[in-house]
């Protein structure tokens, strides 16, 4: 029995063209949403002054709701007027 591009005379070793090596393929963070940080970190504030109105609501303290739902319409119209880019 014979294989292709086996010689025995050189103790096993291949003498065809050798495979290239498997692709390694690894996660890499490239995030289009990252180009401008800035505009980032402004929809991060308004998850959370949204999420600190909904508490305040919970406990009832309306004023602070009232006051984190004005903020957070702030930081979005900031953000969309100035941060982002058109």
């Amino acid at each position: 029995m014979s294989f292709p591009n086996y010689r025995s005379d050189t103790g096993g070793q291949s003498t065809g063209s050798v495979s290239p090596r498997p692709t390694i393929y690894t996660a890499r963070l490239d995030f289009p949403c990252m180009e401008n940080v800035l505009a980032s970190v402004a929809v991060v504030v308004v998850v959370g002054l949204f999420a600190s109105a909904l508490y305040w609501m919970t406990v009832g303290d309306y004023t602070a709701a009232g006051l984190s739902f004005l903020s957070a319409s702030i930081v979005i119209y900031y953000r969309e007027n100035r941060l982002v880019a058109n």
